[in-house]
């Protein structure tokens, strides 16, 4: 695999720019709204989905994760 290759799901985890919503708006306090309990939910299995694809993405190029978890 070349290392000019890009991640192959990278595209797949651009409809998960909400993510860097809440990243701007938890350090930039301002007049956001509240989020509920289904958009914490919502935010954690998009993280964990975009994690897991990053740790195998890693191992398919050999680089050691010992001690992540895919």
């Amino acid at each position: 695999m070349s290392e000019a290759e890009p991640l192959r799901e990278m595209q797949r985890w651009l409809r998960y720019s909400e993510l860097t919503e809440w990243a701007l708006e938890a350090r930039y306090p301002g007049d956001w709204p509240d989020a509920t309990e289904a958009d914490a939910h919502t935010a954690v299995q998009q993280a964990e989905a975009v994690w897991s694809s990053v740790i195998r993405d890693l191992k398919e190029r050999g680089i050691d994760v010992a001690g992540k978890q895919a």
